[in-house]
């Protein structure tokens, strides 16, 4: 078994292929322009004697020990080949050159398809229900029913309890098998903690529909400690819960009675933010105080190519996200209390969107109808706060739109293709 090793920069491996079986012609000696790469990425081998290398066959081992693919070669010299990187289905490959067997082990980024051969039928058809962290999601499968966990970096799976969603059914977890779980029995919504790891479930509080306003379901459960929960329902109205007691937020913050708000992030500071659709500003909620910080233009907006709200989205006291109406990127480092403005250097499109993925990195999702009607997605990754675009994807088949980051992983997908893992790029790249 070959061991992977992880490499986060730019590195030139220079690899000294065998002698041929008649020991007569000279070695090839070469060397490749990276070991960080993305599927669709052209990489280059440069060096002598490259005439003797008759293809590149790259190996997903983890997924496949037996199976290669064939690597697409664009040009090929006695110095100089040029290849382009097939689509993968786990983050860590093997290349060889040619049949003898010397190899460079590389490192995927960007987009990484779950492989058919590894439960990919099941996890390609399953939809994200909550992200733990970066080596354990839940998902649910697309008939409602079938719960099952992601684990050891998303390649792995293990099932979970069904779930029946008729019953406004949500579950949240606090770490791996242990969490919460909301139901409703037509009356009231009862809130039970569970362990996946040893089978037990007890029930903690119990919660009216008067309690709630009468909503038709509830849209999130978030719990901060064992006896603080956060609760938004149908409505868009949230509600603190303290040791089962249920307050409505416009009764804790009169001052929001008139301020419209969609969605809601628990910060690390003990803060809350507050986003509101189509608006030029975001609320900060601490220590019993609102502060509305407002800007220019709207604080986010609606992508009619992805159907989603685009909120600014949070990683650690980092925040960012892109003012289309300006053609502008802005960062926060302090929990979304003051903000800076960068330039995006990429000609504005309207059918364009970007998304920030921590640190000072974005992507850019490009939608082109070409002349003969075939709808074109690509792809650009920037790592410098807008200044400098790389394309990372360019197809009629698509990964998907928005992604779901938790902090170096996340989830794409499209109901065509199915959930697809993407991974941070380094900084740099």
């Amino acid at each position: 078994m070959k061991y992977f090793y992880k490499l986060f920069s730019l590195v030139l491996i220079t690899c000294l292929c065998s002698c041929s079986q008649d020991g007569n012609e000279p070695k090839p000696i070469f060397k490749l322009s990276s070991t960080n790469t993305f599927i669709g990425d052209t990489l280059t081998v440069s060096g002598k004697n490259l005439d003797q290398i008759v293809n590149i066959r790259i190996f997903n081992e983890d997924i496949d020990p037996v199976y290669s693919d064939l690597a697409n070669l664009i040009s090929k010299t006695n110095t100089e080949i040029k290849f382009i990187v097939p689509e993968m289905y786990n983050e860590k490959a093997t290349i060889y050159f040619g049949s003898n067997l010397e190899s460079i082990d590389i490192e995927l980024f960007g987009y990484i398809p779950f492989s058919y051969q590894n439960n990919g039928t099941i996890i390609r058809n399953a939809q994200i229900d909550q992200i733990l962290d970066d080596d354990i999601a839940y998902c649910y499968h697309r008939n409602w029913s079938q719960r099952f966990k992601l684990y050891d970096y998303y390649s792995k799976l293990e099932g979970l309890p069904p779930l029946n969603r008729a019953n406004n059914s949500l579950y949240y977890y606090v770490e791996e098998n242990i969490g919460y779980h909301l139901v409703s029995n037509g009356t009231r919504f009862q809130v039970f903690s569970f362990n996946d790891k040893i089978g037990t479930r007890n029930l903690e509080f119990n919660m009216s529909y008067e309690d709630l306003n009468q909503p038709l379901f509830v849209r999130k459960m978030e719990f901060v400690t064992n006896n603080l929960a956060y609760i938004m329902t149908n409505n868009y109205e949230i509600f603190q819960v303290i040791d089962g007691v249920v307050m409505a937020f416009n009764d804790l913050y009169p001052q929001l009675n008139n301020i419209p708000y969609s969605s809601f992030k628990v910060m690390n500071d003990d803060s809350i933010i507050l986003f509101s659709n189509e608006q030029n500003y975001i609320i900060k909620l601490k220590n019993g105080e609102v502060n509305q910080i407002n800007f220019a233009e709207n604080a986010g907006h609606y992508d009619n190519f992805i159907n989603v709200y685009i909120h600014p989205t949070f990683f650690n006291n980092e925040g960012g996200f892109y003012s289309k109406t300006e053609h502008k990127i802005y960062k926060s480092v302090d929990y979304g209390q003051t903000w800076s403005a960068y330039d995006v250097n990429f000609a504005y499109d309207e059918n364009m969107f970007i998304q920030y993925l921590g640190g000072n990195q974005f992507i850019l999702h490009r939608y082109l109808i070409s002349p003969n009607n075939i709808d074109l997605k690509s792809k650009y990754i920037s790592t410098d706060n807008g200044k400098s675009w790389r394309r990372i994807f360019h197809s009629s088949s698509d990964y998907g739109g928005y992604i779901r980051m938790h902090d170096e992983y996340g989830f794409s997908g499209t109901l065509s293709y199915g959930l697809v893992k993407f991974r941070r790029f380094p900084n740099g790249f």
